[in-house]
Parts: C-alpha cells; structure tokens; sequence
C-alpha cells in the first residue's frame, strides 16, 4: 500500500514539474555501459554485472536491454535532465531514475524478483546502478 501510494505521488509530482512522455532532442540516442546489481534473496547476496543499452527515442519508444535481454518498458517520464520510471522482465520489475550529463546517463533502479511458484511469492529484492555512456 505504501509503495503505490509512493509511486502516485512521484508521477503526480512529475506531471505537475512539466516532466514528458518523450525526450528531447538532445537526449535521443544509443547508450551503452554496465549495470551492477545486487540481489538478496533468502538463500544469501549475490552481485552481477552486465551489459545495458538505453535507446532514447524522441517518440516515447525508447527500450531497455539488460544482458542481450530487451526489458518491457512499464512508463517513462523525461524531465528537462532526468528520467523516472519503471521497466522489467519476465519475473522482475524495476522502478528507475537515470540523469542525463552531457553525453553520460548515470541511474539507479529497485526492483523485485518474483518466483512464478505455485505459489508466486517475492523471491529476491534488488538494487542497480548503472553509467552508460552516448554512442557516436
């Protein structure tokens, strides 16, 4: 309840800040860098890298891929430097903010992972941090 509650009031005040669905034009295009992230599941910590692509569209089609894997994209809302958001997997879902400094994007997402079961049940709790650096 928390959570939801959390999440409407983000988009709530985004939406009055003058935040988008799309980006602008100097914020378009091809990202590329790493991703670490950290799981904590009953069964104890792991951290993984991979690699991750953000192609920023001007259209409000912009995608996410982690590890070759495209993500589904939940929203996006583009303020004048920033980005808040959510995008996930098949079992996993991530709420994200990335900034936007030149041509470097540097962001952070919390997520859970969720095992399908019977029954389905939260099966780890993840943090990321990611840099990613505008292809030529």
């Amino acid at each position: 309840m928390m959570m939801s509650r959390t999440i409407t009031a983000a988009i709530l005040a985004l939406s009055l800040a003058g935040a988008s669905w799309a980006a602008t034009p100097d914020q378009v295009g091809t990202y590329t860098g790493t991703i670490k992230t950290t799981s904590i599941s009953a069964s104890g910590k792991t951290t993984t890298k991979s690699e991750m692509q953000i192609d920023v569209a001007a259209d409000n089609s912009t995608t996410i891929t982690i590890g070759g894997v495209p993500q589904t994209i939940g929203i996006l809302y583009y303020g004048p430097a920033d980005v808040f958001g959510s995008f996930g997997g098949t079992t996993e879902i991530f709420i994200t903010s990335f900034n936007f400094k030149g041509t470097t994007i540097k962001g952070a997402a919390t997520g859970i992972a969720v095992d399908v079961g019977p029954p389905a049940a939260v099966g780890a709790s993840t943090s990321s941090k990611f840099k990613l650096k505008k292809q030529q």
